[in-house]
């Protein structure tokens, strides 16, 4: 990590938390940009004068290795939204005051969300729109509405400035200076809005969320040695216990937690046994290395135990020489310093790619399907074929076109890698389109075992064609593979359309990646054809299919959801 970016993680504690100096504009404009940034391009649409935001935005998107290109469009209560760089993250922040007594009205929601589904449908990416920072009841209800608009529309975002306003406690708006600088917000509101738009609503919208933390023990969830201090010696402040807090938040929203130790791991267990305060408990970490081994060897050893990759893994440590091992054998590797419990406690609410993700229904099923892919390995290991299936009490179940689902279905066509035929990296706009679209199948696939319920682990992206079925991808996360159900899951999911539009054959089309050699293998194995092309089609005839009857008649329950669409 860059020297000044090693200084902005220390500058930019919250100082409600630490009780020291709020951060200073200077300061912030006099820190040197790390080399090796990638830039990341942002339309404003205000009605007021927002550079006093940006101009202070760059260091925090740092952090995240981005460089913000700001375009600025002008002044506009009507967001006519005359010019839109469709290639840019759209930013809408506005001054609700400007509009009086009118922005009160009801009807100023609907033209307010008439205006969002507006620039929606001129650009494709990411919009994230600023709710109404104040006290007065009408702008809460209007942040409720906004929140259905989000919800609603695909990649539109809420940046919480209402959340901000009320941490500054009265400190939000300077109303003496605003005619001199084309703005209320006083200048701490400036820098705390640029603070979250960095640090946690852009992150959160452009990189992939992080997949685990790997937390040290000693000084870091308590004060104190526990190999020298015993059990009843190591201090657990109420700091520590709101760092628990909200470990066990992040574990609850799908986010792995593990232990990254050089410790007694006997004395760890006692901990958890006989200290009631120290709130962690052995069930809540997926993983750990808790021995004498160097941190860089066990680190590898909690990705291997997750099945995911160092860089994903986020490390906690006091210890300045660990850290310092780990950045050398894994670059990539995201760390954070573990000074205090205070400061700890604040990077875990705002480290970037760590929070402000959109929560959906298979997120929080991660932590436990990874135990249950532990259970089912044991399993294995005892039955073979079909006695396994049967064993594992596999029930699928499949929903078409289901709009609820959007955001799922383009988080599997983006983020899976192994099993991904198409490699088509739908985004949630094209993924909305194509639920609407006539002649458009989009299936979703959830999985439910004896051992636990994966929620939606697969999505079909198909489309009508005379006589024939175009599947332009198929994506099955890989928490779903090696239940021996792959073909038979497809072909269920494929059956019904192929019967209500009497088609003939299947086409699949394949794209190569470095990694989706299973989806290949996959592909050579359903449909009988070993010359499989990339970027191109590969077309069965559905009555040709191998094995077909024995796909359609596995061991297994499926059901349909709906058959909408």
């Amino acid at each position: 990590m860059p020297e000044s970016t090693a200084l902005l993680l220390n500058a930019m504690e919250g100082c409600e938390i630490r009780a020291k100096p709020s951060l200073k504009r200077a300061d912030l404009l006099r820190l040197v940009e790390p080399p090796g940034l990638s830039p990341v391009h942002l339309q404003v649409h205000r009605n007021y004068a927002f550079e006093l935001v940006g101009s202070v935005l760059a260091p925090f998107l740092w952090l995240s290795r981005l460089k913000p290109v700001i375009a600025y469009g002008d002044y506009d209560d009507s967001l006519a939204f005359a010019q839109v760089d469709p290639a840019a993250v759209q930013i809408i922040s506005l001054d609700f005051e400007r509009y009086g007594e009118k922005a009160r009205s009801e009807s100023f929601s609907e033209w307010f969300a008439g205006r969002v589904r507006n620039l929606r449908g001129k650009v494709e990416g990411p919009i994230a729109v600023s709710n109404w920072p104040s006290e007065d009841v009408q702008a809460e209800r209007f942040n409720l509405e906004l929140e259905k608009v989000a919800d609603e529309l695909p990649l539109v975002f809420i940046w919480d400035t209402a959340e901000t306003f009320r941490s500054m406690n009265g400190k939000f708006f300077d109303e003496r200076a605003a005619a001199a600088k084309g703005t209320r917000l006083s200048n701490g509101a400036c820098i705390e809005m640029a603070r979250n738009l960095g640090l946690v609503r852009l992150p959160s919208v452009l990189l992939p969320r992080i997949k685990a933390i790997a937390v040290d023990l000693d000084n870091t969830l308590y004060d104190g040695v526990l190999g020298e201090d015993g059990v009843d010696g190591v201090r657990v402040t109420a700091q520590h216990e709101a760092i628990y807090k909200e470990l066990l938040r992040l574990r609850q929203e799908g986010v792995f937690l593990a232990v990254l130790s050089k410790n007694d791991e006997r004395d760890f267990g006692e901990l958890c046994r006989m200290r009631s305060d120290f709130l962690l408990k052995p069930e809540h970490f997926s993983a750990s290395s808790i021995s004498w081994q160097a941190k860089p060897e066990g680190l590898v050893r909690i990705a291997e135990q997750l099945r995911i990759g160092v860089d994903s893994i986020l490390v906690v440590d006091d210890n300045l020489g660990e850290i310092a091992q780990i950045r050398a054998a894994h670059a990539n590797t995201p760390l954070l310093h573990s000074q205090s419990p205070e400061q700890t406690l604040f990077w875990l609410q705002h480290y970037p790619a760590l929070n402000g993700y959109r929560a959906n229904s298979a997120t929080p099923l991660r932590v436990g399907d990874l135990e249950a892919s532990r259970q089912r390995d044991l399993l294995r290991a005892s039955t073979t074929g079909a006695d396994y299936v049967r064993e594992m009490q596999i029930e699928l179940t499949y929903a078409l076109n289901l709009i609820a689902s959007r955001g799922r279905l383009a988080e599997l066509s983006q983020k899976t890698n192994q099993f991904n035929t198409g490699l088509q990296r739908f985004s949630e706009v094209e993924v909305g389109r194509r639920l609407e679209e006539p002649g458009h199948y989009t299936i979703s696939i959830s999985m439910r075992d004896k051992f636990c319920d994966s929620g939606i682990i697969g999505a079909i992206f198909a489309r009508a064609e005379p006589d024939r079925l175009v599947i332009d991808e198929v994506s099955v996360s890989c928490r779903a593979l090696g239940r021996n159900v792959e073909s038979s899951m497809i072909a269920l999911a494929l059956a019904p359309i192929i019967d209500r539009c009497g088609l003939h054959d299947l086409a699949f089309w394949f794209r190569e990646g470095q990694r989706n050699l299973p989806a290949r293998m996959w592909l050579r194995s359903f449909t009988g054809t070993q010359d499989i092309s990339d970027r191109g089609f590969t077309t069965v005839a559905w009555q040709a299919i191998p094995q077909r009857d024995d796909h359609l008649q596995a061991p297994v329950t499926a059901k349909w959801e709906n058959v909408s669409g």
